[in-house]
């Protein structure tokens, strides 16, 4: 490993040109006349060159959040609620459940339907962030799969 010499002097280069390309900024095909644009063919280059340049360029601008996202959220929030208050009612009632926890499992179901439903048509949009939605889908997934087999064991038995 090589430590830096603190001792060096260091070279600094004052007033250099900010590009390498000696062009004006008004032989740009933006501060050109249409004609001489047309003409040199220059509005297609500035266009390759402008494409090139952003290619490899990171956005730190901050994504607006999805307004369904919170929604899913909230949905997948409730949908687990549902189901912990079913499955307290289920080991209270000692397999024989009543008709509350019945309600509590429909609509735990219900809720976790319609936040897959709204996290499916809030990821079609790109440009927005989608945190929140991506972790309601998957809280929502969760609850239905566990209501589905549990449903299919009931129906077994």
């Amino acid at each position: 490993m090589k430590l830096p010499n603190p001792f060096r002097k260091r070279e600094y280069q004052i007033l250099t040109p900010a590009t390498k390309v000696d062009d004006s900024i008004l032989e740009r095909p933006e501060f050109l006349p249409e004609e001489e644009v047309r003409r040199s063919g220059k509005k297609t280059a500035a266009k390759q060159k402008k494409g090139k340049q952003l290619e490899g360029l990171i956005s730190y601008l901050r994504k607006p959040r999805a307004e369904e996202g919170y929604t899913v959220l909230i949905a997948a929030c409730i949908a687990i609620l549902f189901t912990v208050f079913a499955f307290f009612g289920m080991i209270q009632a000692a397999g024989e459940p009543s008709l509350t926890v019945s309600a509590a499992v429909m609509s735990a179901m219900l809720v976790s339907a319609y936040g897959i439903y709204l996290a499916v048509k809030a990821l079609r949009d790109k440009d927005k962030d989608q945190l929140y939605t991506w972790v309601g889908l998957s809280l929502s997934s969760v609850v239905t799969v566990i209501w589905v087999i549990a449903l299919l064991l009931g129906l077994t038995s």
